[in-house]
């Protein structure tokens, strides 16, 4: 089940946690994710059943993957990642389904992926962030 998030709440708690750790850094995008950061856990259920909720921002310098603060505390939490923003190799793999579309992103130091699904609701942002990373609109 898909949780509809707030986007207008989102878009604050997100700036706030990045003026407070980052000042002078300014989010341009936030979206809602269900991430996994290795590929099997996209294939089988008990992977998804596992795979951490995260908000994704990108910012003018770098993309920040957040925790999401749980049932009490709901929004971004602590950051997960902090990637920097350096051309368009950040992004790996994109694309649109008819309930989720979906950004796989390189992780620093040889880490891995981290392969991210997003809701239908969130979609808009999620064509806006890769079109700033990579230049070419989700396919």
């Amino acid at each position: 089940m898909t949780i509809r998030w707030d986007k207008e709440r989102v878009r604050a708690q997100a700036a706030e946690e990045i003026a407070r750790s980052d000042p002078g850094e300014r989010p341009l995008v936030t979206f809602h994710a269900f991430g996994a950061s290795r590929p099997w856990k996209r294939l089988d259920w008990l992977g998804r059943a596992l795979a951490k909720d995260c908000f994704v921002t990108l910012t003018e310098r770098t993309v920040v993957v957040h925790d999401v603060g749980g049932f009490r505390f709901p929004g971004p939490r602590a950051r997960r990642w902090t990637l920097p923003r350096d051309g368009s190799y950040l992004v790996e793999d994109s694309g649109r389904g008819t309930l989720f579309g979906h950004v796989t992103l390189r992780l620093p130091d040889g880490a891995g992926t981290l392969h991210c699904q997003v809701a239908h609701y969130w979609q808009p942002e999620l064509d806006r962030f890769v079109d700033e990373l990579t230049g070419v609109p989700v396919g």
